[in-house]
């Protein structure tokens, strides 16, 4: 996550080790060169600071004993539910499928989607 006002970066990688920081610091060079070109393209006079005045910050975030399927589920949890400093609603792993259930709804039910839901799906969503 971006703050580009502290010039952060906040790394939510639910499989973080060590040696994944180099690949986060050249993710980091390609998001943050992208996001300069789009600032300068649709707004006069927005800049960001230099790519050397910026953090990595690496929160400490519950860990899962992941598989490759449950890895960008966690992602979505960790950005859902970040508020910069912590989790807002921490889980465990037996929380799991209530959280697949939880982000598969929120995409579902989004405004502007346009797809024939599932009529159960529509019952859920009137409540």
């Amino acid at each position: 996550m971006f703050d580009m006002h502290g010039s952060e970066v906040h790394v939510l990688d639910p499989a973080y080790t060590s040696v994944r920081i180099s690949v986060h610091r050249e993710i980091h060079k390609l998001v943050h060169s992208s996001l300069a070109n789009c600032l300068s393209y649709f707004f006069d006079g927005w800049t960001l600071k230099s790519i050397d005045c910026w953090k990595l910050l690496y929160p400490t975030l519950p860990l899962f004993d992941l598989n490759q399927y449950d890895s960008a589920i966690v992602m979505l949890y960790y950005a859902r539910y970040y508020n910069g400093v912590e989790l807002d609603a921490p889980s465990n792993k037996a929380s799991m499928s209530e959280i697949r259930h939880s982000i598969m709804f929120d995409i579902l039910s989004s405004e502007g989607n346009l797809a024939s839901l599932p009529i159960y799906v529509l019952q859920v969503k009137q409540g």
